[in-house]
């Protein structure tokens, strides 16, 4: 037989809840062999790989990169945010075309301010 053949219940043969249970109880104790080394199926009671390893520094290039990016989104987002707040308080509030486009710019403006700043406080703090 093919090994998805063994895996798979016989005809007539069905699996109840009780024997799951005692087979994945068997599966999970953990016992260690002669030698030290974990048995097989059971899980690692120690730290991990990633606990042992010391963290790796960052080059600043890489820092500087991720700063501009995350300014870049904030305008972008932030900008696109203000302009739609802008349009809809200025077909609620005015009705000239001048109006409409001053407070679209405003809101425009307002959200870029806002990324800026966001921004420039994180590009003066250290790293």
């Amino acid at each position: 037989r093919t090994r998805s053949e063994a895996q798979r219940p016989r005809a007539g043969h069905q699996h109840d809840a009780s024997d799951l249970l005692a087979r994945r109880e068997r599966r999970s104790l953990c016992t260690a062999t002669a030698d030290g080394r974990r048995a097989r199926g059971s899980r690692p009671t120690g730290p991990t790989m990633a606990e042992d390893k010391a963290p790796a520094a960052v080059p600043s290039e890489l820092v500087m990169s991720a700063k501009w990016d995350k300014l870049l989104e904030r305008l972008v987002i932030n900008a696109g945010m203000g302009l739609g707040i802008g349009l809809c308080a200025s077909f609620v509030l005015t009705r000239g075309y001048a109006y409409r486009l001053a407070m679209s710019c405003f809101g425009m403006g307002t959200g870029v301010g806002v990324a800026v700043e966001k921004s420039s406080a994180e590009f003066k703090e250290r790293s």
